[in-house]
């Protein structure tokens, strides 16, 4: 041992086998040359007895692979990106990856930063939920695969998210069906994120054939950090208008969570003053009293479709890969704050 460093051939040598035998016991090839049972326990009794933990850096220098995978999401405080971490993390362990996640808390200059980090530290592949262009054209220059979740963008990367005009329009026909009829919506200011457009275009689309009418709109800024002054431009909305709509639409659960912390400040029980229903589930929206019904997206599905992609890349040259496109269907759950009127 060197510098108190416990290094493969220690391991041989407690173990009484050469260093190429170590090697392969770690790396499970030693199947290919019939070593007996005996001696891969001799192999593994001598790493526990050492503690030797194999050099990640050895490795990829030796493969070309780090067997790192990065992940860059535009808010980790959002339960959405929270919970793909989470389906990704557990996924790409059953093929030996490991996650790495970073958070641009939405800005760009910030996302390219960590995109530059990531290729730095020579992941094996990128999974991105943009928040703008920056930088994507660091990965699109290099031979890294990426793929592109929850917003998607002009540029043509692969993409796998929720289908939000489907989502919109099926807020439109719930509304309709349970009888509400002038509707109003709360939804983050940002002109660069299309998924929010699609939902907005979808649910419109569906009010005008279910005969509804869009009777207010409140924005609030596209960040988490601005909570407060969401949840107040509700507020004043509310308090200047008091023709309220049937029923509020939030086209993020962000915005969902806004709205509902705002009716609490003035009093108003969603459910019975007006209903609320949300694009986007999160984990208080079946806790709260009454319960918020929402179009959920199925978050397990996107991440094993979006690593799916991903992998597809990495095992293949992805210059020569078509770019896709999967869009997944949203999935209604019904709860008390849209009863039948």
């Amino acid at each position: 041992m060197k510098n108190g460093k416990v290094t493969m051939s220690d391991v041989a040598k407690r173990a009484g086998v050469d260093i190429s035998t170590v090697s392969r016991v770690l790396n499970s090839s030693f199947e290919k040359h019939k070593y007996s049972d005996k001696t891969v326990a001799k192999v593994r009794k001598a790493v526990d007895k050492l503690g030797y933990h194999p050099s990640l850096v050895a490795r990829s220098l030796r493969t070309g692979k780090t067997m790192l995978l990065g992940m860059v999401m535009s808010d980790i405080g959002n339960p959405f990106f929270s919970e793909m971490a989470f389906h990704l993390d557990g996924i790409m362990g059953e093929y030996g990856y490991r996650l790495i996640v970073c958070n641009t808390n939405e800005d760009p200059e910030r996302q390219e930063e960590h995109i530059v980090g990531m290729l730095a530290h020579g992941v094996d592949g990128l999974i991105v939920s943009p928040s703008g262009k920056r930088g994507l054209d660091r990965i699109e220059n290099s031979d890294v695969p990426l793929v592109v979740i929850d917003r998607p963008l002009s540029n043509g990367f692969s993409f796998v998210g929720l289908d939000n005009v489907l989502a919109g329009k099926m807020v439109a026909q719930k509304l309709k069906a349970h009888n509400y009829r002038r509707i109003g919506v709360v939804m983050p200011d940002s002109k660069e994120d299309l998924t929010l457009q699609e939902r907005l275009d979808g649910l419109k689309t569906g009010l005008k054939d279910e005969g509804c009418i869009l009777s207010w709109k409140v924005c609030i800024p596209p960040t988490a950090v601005a909570g407060e002054e969401s949840h107040r431009a509700i507020v004043n909305k509310l308090k200047k208008e008091l023709d309220y709509p049937d029923a509020i639409v939030g086209i993020t659960n962000v915005c969902t969570l806004n709205i509902i912390s705002s009716l609490e400040e003035l009093d108003l029980v969603w459910g019975e003053s007006l209903g609320v229903v949300g694009i986007d589930d999160f984990t208080a929206a079946s806790i709260v009293r009454p319960s918020i019904t929402v179009v959920g997206q199925p978050i397990k599905r996107i991440a094993e479709e979006s690593f799916a992609l991903l992998l597809k890349q990495i095992k293949e040259d992805k210059k020569k890969l078509k770019k896709e496109t999967v869009l997944v269907e949203p999935v209604w759950h019904c709860r008390k704050s849209l009863p039948v009127r």
